[in-house]
């Protein structure tokens, strides 16, 4: 059901720090012309943890809306109480989701048997699919490949947003889920070793500005040409490390903006790049064949 690219989308804002519309539906188009495969809205690039209810709803029902059956629309729906999370499953269904990215506990620290019970709980509740999302940096939880494999036997849930920097846990995952469900790359610079080692696409960040590169790698990969493939990698890999100087998606954000998206800043408690890295991004973005 998952697979190539799927966007994991900045939330843009306007001057005044509302959720801009307008940009959010360019954006939409943009990446429908460009072959994303969907996108994945207020996630941890979305900045989920700083959007009122409301405004999640609507960038969902405004993405649903604008996508018209173009893209496929995956919505964040994760919170620290099983309770809360399959609620806002409920609410993100209702907005036009297509598929529910569900985040493990965080702040709470629940154990292997626990995140099962939680999932177990989530995913027998739910009317739509289910992407498990493990990302140990921002949760402080790991969710283990053998809790993942006891998971995948469940009917609603459907694929995992593997975020850790570590090809290992990718060909764990396989090993262990035996294609039942869908394995993404969740950290850009490893998408192509990720693929080789079975994953079938990625939830991207730098998709945001390079989704035809994304593309192509993954074509490149898919028709055997490796040759092809390793070039565009390298090309993704120093843009991902240029990203990499600061808590996502602050340069994300700062990138586009650079380069003439116009998504507005981050909501405290981050804020943006000072002026000295700024002006560093602004000058490996040229270096990689960017406009400043």
């Amino acid at each position: 059901m998952f697979q190539d690219l799927y966007v994991a989308l900045v939330t843009p804002f306007s001057s005044d720090g509302s959720v801009n519309i307008g940009k959010l539906k360019e954006m939409v188009r943009f990446h429908a012309e460009a072959g994303t495969e969907g996108l994945v809205l207020c996630g941890t690039t979305g900045e989920a943890a700083c959007l009122t209810q409301e405004e999640r709803t609507l960038v969902i029902e405004t993405v649903a809306g604008e996508a018209r059956g173009r893209l496929k629309i995956v919505a964040g729906a994760g919170a620290r109480s099983t309770k809360e999370t399959i609620e806002l499953v409920a609410e993100v269904t209702s907005a036009g989701a297509e598929a529910a990215l569900v985040v493990t506990p965080f702040y709470v620290r629940p154990g292997p048997e626990a995140l099962f019970a939680h999932f177990e709980a989530v995913a027998e509740e739910s009317k739509i699919p289910v992407m498990l999302y493990n990302v140990p940096s921002r949760t402080g939880v790991d969710l283990p490949p053998d809790t993942v494999a006891r998971l995948a036997e469940l009917d609603k849930i459907a694929a995992i947003k593997e975020a850790r920097p570590d090809i290992d846990r990718i060909t764990e995952l396989g090993v262990l889920c035996k294609g039942k469900i869908d394995v993404m790359s969740g950290h850009d610079p490893n998408l192509l070793p990720a693929l080789s080692a079975g994953a079938k696409g990625v939830v991207s960040v730098v998709g945001n500005i390079v989704p035809l590169d994304v593309v192509l790698l993954i074509d490149a990969f898919k028709k055997g040409d490796m040759e092809r493939a390793c070039l565009v990698h390298f090309r993704l890999f120093e843009i991902s490390s240029a990203l990499n100087v600061d808590t996502n998606p602050v340069p994300i954000k700062c990138a586009m903006n650079l380069l003439g998206w116009d998504v507005g800043g981050v909501r405290l408690p981050l804020i943006p790049l000072s002026g000295e890295k700024r002006k560093t991004m602004g000058r490996r973005l040229s270096a990689l064949g960017f406009g400043s």
